[in-house]
């Protein structure tokens, strides 16, 4: 389980519902954010053990903010529905600066500090044998420390939960954020397989949109 935690809450569902309310309308957006903040409560509580310190976490309390309100919309939203107001949370402003004018993949301390980054989230890993069994898996190949990051999952907490909570049909739409995200940061994620799609693993070859 995950500890209730009101921060990602309180700062995606209030923009979720502003993004459902533009393009769907007042009644499904109330009901979408009314309603979620149970469902939040409950996923958390069944979500695989990662560890309350995992520097993977906030990929899960955010994630489960979309499913919750997804849930929360009773078949209101369709998993295209959520893509698109998806899209639209990562073109505004605020997360497209807050993304683009701080990280630059082009730029080889950039792209050192991504390496960085992930390889201590693999060593958490490695430092906590009783939460390993249940969250990402850091596999690394072909990483040039200031051009490219190249590594795979076998395993994904997320990809688990949704299998067990009937969520695969929503799952793959978290699964884009991560080609958005390496866009806004001025980079380029290539990928062959996910977990969500029946891949034996989720591979990431994260590259600057510069190179060739």
């Amino acid at each position: 389980m995950l500890a209730y935690v009101s921060r990602y809450f309180n700062i995606i569902a209030p923009a979720l519902r502003r993004a459902i309310r533009r393009r769907y309308g007042h009644e499904l957006a109330a009901k979408a954010y009314n309603d979620a903040r149970p469902i939040y409560r409950q996923m958390l509580a069944v979500f695989p053990s990662i560890g309350a310190d995992n520097p993977m976490a906030d990929n899960a309390y955010e994630a489960l903010v979309f499913f919750a309100m997804y849930r929360a919309a009773d078949g209101g939203l369709t998993p295209d529905m959520l893509r698109a107001v998806v899209g639209d949370l990562f073109e505004l402003p605020v997360v497209k600066g807050a993304v683009g004018l701080s990280v630059n993949l082009n730029r080889a301390a950039d792209m050192r500090r991504m390496n960085e980054s992930l390889r201590s989230h693999a060593r958490w890993v490695d430092e906590h044998p009783d939460e390993a069994p249940y969250t990402w898996d850091f596999n690394f190949g072909d990483s040039r420390g200031d051009t490219r990051v190249c590594y795979h999952f076998t395993r994904c907490p997320l990809n688990d939960f949704c299998r067990e909570q009937d969520l695969m049909d929503v799952l793959p739409v978290m699964c884009e954020i991560d080609h958005i995200t390496a866009r806004l940061a001025h980079g380029r994620l290539t990928r062959e397989h996910t977990l969500a799609q029946g891949g034996a693993v989720c591979d990431y070859l994260i590259e600057g949109d510069e190179c060739v």
